[in-house]
């Protein structure tokens, strides 16, 4: 027999028995401490076959990839209130000197830099998690939806990382202290760019199938959906870059290396096409000129890490690290 199977485990069995499950131990974590995490033994345990034998994994994957989204949006919510609880703090402190007076840290350009990123990934990020879900809802091909979900997952747990470590930078001593309630949500993001499929299972998964399936048809898809719509140079030349770099992997074989740089390049390309989108229509947002400084932080700051991200994916020189690390 070939293949994993998927069992459901009761723990009371028909004849009101507790089945044979144990718990063995709990996990001592870095951070999720309100959510316990263990490690059970199924001693004789009894359990029900769930779906066909040898499917057990495809079964599994099917709840996986609308938790991708889930973790997604989890990361989105510890962005938001990593900004939140930022921008309300450097609001009130008071730190260096402008124009003789002294001055808010909201003056200074580099907090301003830090607000901004950490504002822009949270809407950015969450703009492409509601739409992959509008897409999965409305029966979108699933092809596409194998790229757009694993970019999503990827991108916003990378992005929720930096965002909590941004968060507590601008909180300066104050950050690494728990009363300040950001150091917690740095532990906390940390464990999202793990499960749910590692941020590097997953981009192994979207360069060397989801793109090159059915001769790329679904890259093809991702290409007319990033490039429908308003396009800034900015995010003209990241699409360039994108395709560019799809090409190489979709040609090339000792890929490894990249596959990391060219799912920051996908995300980075999905999150300019979202904030173009988002710029449209600014006049409705609650804060419209915020959203505006946003808009054109994307477009200055961040989709030129394009053009780096491509020059890393077109690097294919062996490195032998594989020799190297066996010794």
């Amino acid at each position: 027999m070939r293949g994993l199977n998927l069992f459901a485990c009761p723990a009371t069995l028909p004849d009101g028995t507790r089945n044979t499950v144990q718990t063995v131990r709990i996990e001592e974590k870095m951070g999720m401490h309100g959510s316990p995490t263990c490690q059970m033994a199924f001693d004789g345990a009894r359990a029900e076959l769930l779906g066909t034998i040898g499917q057990g994994l495809a079964a599994m994957f099917t709840m996986m990839n609308a938790e991708r989204l889930d973790v997604s949006l989890q990361a989105v919510g510890q962005m938001d209130a990593a900004f939140q609880r930022s921008r309300s703090h450097a609001s009130a402190r008071r730190q260096g000197t402008t124009a003789g007076e002294t001055a808010m840290i909201t003056q200074h350009g580099d907090v301003q830099r830090m607000l901004l990123d950490i504002y822009a990934h949270t809407m950015g990020c969450r703009a492409m998690v509601y739409r992959t879900f509008v897409d999965m809802d409305l029966g979108a091909d699933q092809g596409l939806l194998d790229i757009l979900t694993p970019t999503c997952k990827a991108f916003a747990t990378d992005a929720v990382n930096i965002a909590s470590s941004q968060a507590v930078q601008i909180h300066g001593g104050y950050g690494f202290c728990k009363e300040y309630r950001v150091e917690q949500i740095m532990r906390d993001a940390r464990i999202m760019a793990i499960y749910e499929g590692t941020n590097g299972v997953l981009a192994t998964g979207l360069a060397r199938r989801a793109i090159r399936t059915n001769n790329g048809a679904a890259a093809d898809a991702f290409a007319e959906l990033v490039s429908t719509g308003p396009t800034s140079m900015e995010l003209a030349d990241a699409i360039d870059d994108w395709r560019a770099s799809t090409t190489a992997m979709q040609n090339g074989t000792d890929i490894g290396p990249a596959v990391t740089d060219y799912m920051r390049l996908t995300g980075l390309v999905y999150f300019g096409r979202v904030w173009a989108d988002l710029e449209t229509v600014a006049d409705h947002a609650p804060e419209p000129a915020l959203l505006r400084a946003a808009a054109s932080h994307v477009r200055a700051r961040l989709l030129p890490e394009a053009s780096l991200l491509r020059r890393r994916v077109k690097v294919s020189e062996p490195t032998h690290a594989a020799e190297i690390f066996a010794l």
